[in-house]
């Protein structure tokens, strides 16, 4: 090892005896850290520990939680997304009913435990047919990927289903059982998803890309019978219950973003360290970083940052260093000399899809003889390579954000991070990420 002291667990495993200077648990203490300057320019939801959504005021940030089992997630950070959708909530207002009736209801709290009517009643007809409501004139755009989603709980029927369409309504979206908690392609190109919450709500997901040849206007929410059966004769009685439905433009659901008769935009999320506040702490002669993150949903093109450090008055990623992920692949380790040249680029080829969190370190020094990216206690690979002015000029540290032009803000939960003032031995990274 590198002189460094180490902590033998079970007798194999190498953990630092060196603490961190920078040490953010925000899964466990749920409050940021005063040294991080957070900016959010609109409202935003997120999900309590009893699975309730909620809401955090302009630049308040979110720490997320699992609907399900009310498990901390960490700190919540979204890129910018649009609510195309100009009545959320209000199904009797914009909405257009096909063969079916809703109407406010007190039958059963809504996903943020409002039981004042805010949760919607969507009931079929007595006609043998499909029973829907329709959002028409929507002038989405063609070869464009949209997601669609609404919270739906089981009433005397017990099935919902999503469809982005076109004019002629020759398009069939997800089918959503809401009994189970599963769903199908009812044969159109959407991919779906769906997310538990308690009193058997449910936030159900479909994603569509527009093709070139379609002029896309109208998304549909049909009540089923069941999971799969849309065609049938209802008795103007029983229904499903439905809430807060979403349109994005974009290939996975954002949280959840209210309207009441405008399209709404929620800003980006940004955290960042800097001034004294970043050399209180950081060193410039060595680094290691230490991350535990989730990501939003997987990506289907381009690259995005977990963590960059940079020179604040850059506009662009001269001599800085980061930890990104890139669209079919997982972590990537990647150095940017003082001309903005790319010197360093350790790349895990294993992809990596949302959902699930990983722990990746990476760890390099002013020597410039050797950085090393570990990923789930696996090391990726070393560089000797690297320019030193990466670690010598920088003065600010971005969360899920980097000034490098081929990169955009990224959506993801950060459970941990930590930083090390000197360039631990790979033993140690990998024990650090295996814990």
């Amino acid at each position: 090892t590198i002189g460094e002291a180490s902590t033998i667990i079970d007798g194999s495993v190498e953990y630092p005896s060196s603490r961190p200077t920078l040490d953010l648990n925000f899964a466990a203490t749920k409050v940021l850290d005063d040294r991080i300057t957070f900016t959010r320019d609109s409202v935003g939801t997120y999900t309590d520990d009893i699975g309730i959504v909620r809401t955090a005021p302009n630049n308040i940030p979110r720490f997320d939680h699992n609907p399900a089992t009310g498990e901390s997630l960490g700190l919540l950070i979204e890129e910018s997304r649009t609510n195309l959708f100009t009545y959320s909530e209000a199904f009797n207002t914009s909405w257009t009913n096909i063969r079916s009736s809703d109407s406010g209801t007190t039958a059963t709290a809504d996903p943020e435990g409002n039981t004042t009517g805010a949760a919607y009643k969507l009931v079929a007809n007595t006609d043998n047919n499909t029973h829907r409501l329709d959002r028409t004139n929507l002038s989405m755009s063609t070869s464009t990927t949209y997601t669609m989603s609404v919270w739906a709980k089981a009433a005397e029927y017990t099935g919902v289903s999503l469809t982005i369409a076109d004019s002629s309504n020759s398009s069939h979206g997800i089918y959503f059982d809401l009994s189970n908690g599963t769903f199908t392609n009812g044969g159109n190109a959407h991919s779906g998803s769906m997310i538990a919450y308690p009193n058997g709500w449910y936030r159900c997901i479909a994603t569509y890309t527009t093709p070139a040849s379609f002029n896309f206007q109208q998304c549909l929410i049909g009540v089923l019978q069941n999971g799969t059966t849309h065609t049938y004769a209802g008795n103007n009685s029983s229904g499903i219950y439905i809430w807060g439905a979403q349109l994005e433009q974009g290939s996975f659901a954002t949280s959840y973003i209210p309207t009441s008769g405008t399209t709404v935009t929620r800003a980006v999320d940004t955290a960042v360290i800097k001034g004294t506040n970043f050399t209180d702490w950081y060193d410039s002669s060595a680094s290691t970083l230490f991350m535990e993150s989730k990501l939003s949903s997987a990506i289907s093109s381009g690259q995005y940052p977990f963590v960059a450090f940079e020179v604040e008055s850059n506009n662009n990623r001269n001599s800085s260093f980061a930890i990104t992920r890139r669209s079919g692949q997982g972590v990537r380790a990647i150095n940017y000399d003082s001309s903005g040249t790319q010197d360093l680029d350790i790349t895990n080829s294993t992809s990596w899809d949302g959902g699930t969190y990983r722990k990746f370190a990476y760890a390099l020094d002013n020597s410039g003889s050797s950085s090393v990216l570990v990923d789930d206690g696996t090391v990726i690979g070393t560089d000797s390579s690297y320019a030193t002015s990466s670690l010598s000029s920088v003065n600010i540290l971005r969360f899920a954000d980097h000034n490098s032009g081929g990169m955009t803000n990224f959506n993801v939960t950060i459970k941990s991070f930590k930083y090390y003032p000197k360039r631990l031995p790979n033993a140690q990274l990998q024990g650090l990420t295996q814990q």
